[in-house]
């Protein structure tokens, strides 16, 4: 666990609160009874510097923010880049499976009536809020998120019935329209990076 996180959740489990107060400085508030534990005091200490940014971007600046607030958000860079032992089996047998694209399902929906601008910003909004979508894995197992603003999102003219005839060419592999190229959203500063999805 992130080691500030660590350290919220013990003071709150402790009836300890924290907040930003600003100009570099920390608020606190503590039951009088069970009072602040010295240990603690000690780790807050430590992890100020550490501490106050946090603070900042959960919004808590007062002591009724840090009673309210239950759940911390993380800076990105704050995050474990490395898969969990399930993400790397599936990546690896995703490697050395003849298709390579094992756990990839296309799924086509025809929509009708439908405004191709909103459904780019529906798109757009959807990489923006499931990070997991935009990750990149490296040869070392660990991984980046790459910026939702890197993806083109390829727009196609077809014939009616065509996207039909795409989808039943197989489950479980990519697929290309029959303009060619890939119709899913792919990274354009990655050249090297495999499509998401189709649809």
């Amino acid at each position: 666990m992130n080691p500030e996180l660590e350290l919220l959740n013990d003071l709150r489990a402790a009836r300890v609160l924290v907040w930003n107060k600003g100009e570099d400085r920390l608020g606190f508030s503590f039951p009088q009874d069970t009072g602040f534990p010295q240990e603690l005091k000690d780790r807050v200490k430590e992890g100020k510097q550490r501490l106050l940014p946090l603070l900042a971007l959960n919004g808590i600046d007062s002591e009724e923010q840090a009673r309210q607030t239950t759940h911390y958000r993380l800076p990105d860079d704050a995050h474990d880049r490395s898969l969990h032992s399930i993400q790397q089996g599936m990546y690896l047998q995703s490697r050395i499976d003849e298709l390579g694209y094992t756990y990839t399902i296309p799924l086509f929906v025809e929509l009708t009536g439908i405004d191709a601008d909103a459904a780019e910003r529906a798109v757009r909004a959807l990489l923006a809020t499931e990070p997991v979508l935009r990750m990149r894995v490296h040869e070392d197992l660990s991984y980046e998120l790459l910026p939702a603003d890197s993806y083109d999102i390829a727009r196609t003219r077809l014939a009616a019935g065509s996207w039909t005839r795409c989808g039943r060419s197989g489950p479980g592999r990519p697929y290309r329209w029959p303009t060619g190229g890939w119709s899913g959203p792919r990274s354009s500063n990655s050249p090297t990076a495999r499509p998401s999805s189709s649809g």
